[in-house]
């Protein structure tokens, strides 16, 4: 099943209460929304619930993507002067020196 979207989750937390906080009833409710085969299991339906009784929310959580640094003209310059002048050198060690 693919991601739920905001609007699919809202409307789980929606059903989840109507059918009187039974993850099992609402499993059975949402057939008719999602049809049998791609409605959200009876975990997924008590994960989400637990999520939004807890932050009050049902989005995604963002979380911070770690950047790299770019390969950029001056990095490859610098990078080429300094095989040039030290070929020896090991790479984290180069790259611990030129700050990359």
């Amino acid at each position: 099943m693919d991601r739920l979207t905001t609007a699919d989750r809202i409307k789980i937390v929606k059903t989840y209460y109507k059918n009187g906080d039974s993850p099992a009833a609402t499993f059975r409710a949402l057939r008719g929304d999602f049809g049998r085969f791609n409605r959200p299991t009876q975990q997924t339906v008590g994960k989400i619930v637990k999520k939004f009784e807890k932050t009050g929310s049902v989005t995604d959580i963002v979380r911070p993507v770690h950047h790299r640094n770019a390969r950029s003209a001056e990095n490859i310059a610098a990078v080429s002067e300094s095989v040039a002048d030290d070929s020896n050198l090991s790479i984290p060690r180069r790259a611990q020196h030129l700050g990359l």
